[in-house]
Formats: structure tokens, sequence, C-alpha cells
């Protein structure tokens, strides 16, 4: 857990796009951050994969749980993105 400064608070007011109020109460750009930093954390990919069976996504480093759906079958996995300067690949057998 953190704090994220955004932009100076002033006294008359946030003169710039602003994550909360006074309160510390989320506003509208606050709320947007927030489900993109829960986005970046889910460490979860759902998807189906087209017609060749493969699925594109692009991750952050970590750990996640995959499930993908080709056709009418599911396949479950988890995978580790670390450090690199190259795109990885991984297979997930049906």
């Amino acid at each position: 857990m953190g704090i994220m400064p955004w932009t100076a608070l002033h006294p008359n007011g946030c003169y710039q796009m602003c994550l909360t109020d006074y309160n510390l109460q989320n506003l509208l750009a606050g709320d947007v951050v927030d489900k993109l930093l829960k986005e970046w954390k889910s460490g979860e990919i759902i998807g189906r994969t087209d017609d060749h069976g493969s699925y594109n996504f692009f991750g952050f480093l970590g750990e996640y749980k995959v499930s993908l759906q080709y056709g009418n079958r599911t396949a479950n996995s988890t995978l580790s993105l670390c450090v690199s300067d190259e795109t990885k690949h991984f297979n997930i057998q049906l």
C-alpha cells in the first residue's frame, strides 16, 4: 500500500486532475487509476484463442493463472513472467 502523488493540493481546490478529494475519497480519475491497478495486479488471464489456438496478452512481472478456451475445450495453467528483453512464448496443451 502506498500513496501516489498526482498533483499538488491547493487551498482553492485541485487545479489539475486529482485522484482524491480533501477527504481522500476517490474522484473519477482515482476510480480509473484504481481499476487499472487492479487489472495489473489480478494475475488472472481468461480468454479465448483464435482459430489457430493462439492467444496473446501483455503482462507485467509476476505469477499468472491462465484459463484459455479453444472451441469447446478449456485449459488451465500457471506461468511466471520475469525481467527479460525478449518476448516470452508459452505453450499450454489442451
